[in-house]
């Protein structure tokens, strides 16, 4: 058990702990809960797209071989099973370290954050994931990000980042799990 102190006098309960029954490790299986949620989230959104442009799994494949080949893939281009898993495997890594980020920045502070903090958190999520994103892709797909940008569209890479934002800040707000 962890006992969370604060010395913030603008914070509720000045001086006290904030939850003196948070499990040590209960803020692990937090995180990794939010953290794959959002992974799925954001994968079910671009499968969704893919799907209904009868395109199955292209954007993965699309992302992984522009990140770990340097190249660019057609519209019409059958995915490699290999790189949509080695994709996956990278996308659900990252949300799985930003999850577990999110909780333990959370840690002792759940039950004292209103409905505006939750948005707030939200928003610095999605900020963080933009961002994230933005750099990560640009520095490690190069010359190929332009034009995967383009046929992606910033605008569905922005909803898949804000639903999967909502999902983590959701989870990571809720009381911690029992175990």
């Amino acid at each position: 058990r962890l006992a969370v102190l604060h010395d913030d006098p603008g914070l509720p309960h000045h001086g006290e702990a904030w939850d003196t029954n948070v499990d040590a490790s209960s803020w692990i299986w937090d995180g990794i809960l939010a953290g794959a949620m959002s992974a799925a989230t954001i994968a079910l959104f671009f499968l969704l797209l893919d799907v209904a442009r009868g395109r199955p799994l292209w954007t993965p494949y699309a992302l992984g071989s522009a990140i770990f080949m340097g190249r660019s893939v057609a519209a019409n281009a059958f995915p490699v099973p290999a790189i949509v898993a080695a994709y996956t495997v990278l996308h659900g890594t990252v949300f799985l370290i930003a999850g577990l980020a999110a909780s333990f920045t959370l840690l002792g502070h759940r039950k004292h954050l209103g409905f505006a903090a939750g948005g707030l958190v939200a928003l610095a999520l999605f900020a963080g994931f933009e961002a994230f994103f933005l750099v990560f892709f640009t520095t490690f797909a190069g010359s190929v990000s332009s034009g995967l940008f383009a046929e992606l569209g910033t605008g569905r890479i922005a909803v898949a980042n804000l639903l999967a934002a909502l999902v983590m800040a959701g989870l990571s707000l809720r009381p911690p799990l029992e175990r």
